[in-house]
């Protein structure tokens, strides 16, 4: 009788630890990226040892990846897509907030399009709107909310006139300072 109690012990702390799963914080970008592979990952109907058997890391290695606690290296992505069974893209977050705009994040202010998406973004977050809102109050793709808020395109005159209702200013307002 002895014996069964021991091996029953195991399986019962293996369930509390498994029910102690710690919340993912999905603010961060990491956090983001964690909920996504976990997501895929149950979509795909795989558990995280058969995952981490197929890309040949630690069983450990791949719960901090899906914790949020680690990220996997670059090397890695093309493998856990696979795995996964979706493309490379997918296994990144795709909301607004994250969007990877380049490779530097510093936005040239002498230029017009530049001084634009700096006024556009103090707007923005003054009336605590997410790129997401802003688009779906203009009626605009989020892409071009993106675009501009980076310096990556300028407004015409209509797409001006929605931003500035949305964001409850004049037409004016919305025009940058030289």
């Amino acid at each position: 009788m002895p014996a069964t109690l021991t091996t029953e012990a195991p399986r019962k702390k293996r369930k509390l630890l498994s029910r102690r799963r710690k919340e993912i914080d999905t603010s961060t970008y990491s956090g983001k990226f964690a909920q996504r592979i976990l997501d895929l990952r149950i979509q795909a109907g795989l558990t995280a040892a058969e995952v981490s058997e197929k890309l040949r890391v630690s069983l450990s290695s791949y719960q901090n990846w899906e914790r949020g606690d680690n990220c996997p290296p670059v090397e890695m992505l093309i493998p856990l897509s696979f795995t996964l069974r979706v493309p490379v893209s997918d296994l990144f977050p795709t909301d607004a907030e994250t969007v990877i705009t380049g490779t530097s994040n510093a936005i040239d202010t002498s230029t017009y399009s530049g001084r634009f998406a700096v006024r556009l973004k103090e707007l923005r977050e003054s009336a605590s709107l997410t790129r997401k809102e802003l688009a779906e109050r203009c009626d605009l793709p989020e892409k071009m909310v993106i675009e501009l808020e980076t310096a990556k395109r300028e407004p015409n005159t209509t797409v001006l006139k929605r931003l500035a209702e949305s964001l409850e200013v004049s037409v004016r307002d919305m025009i940058p300072e030289r």
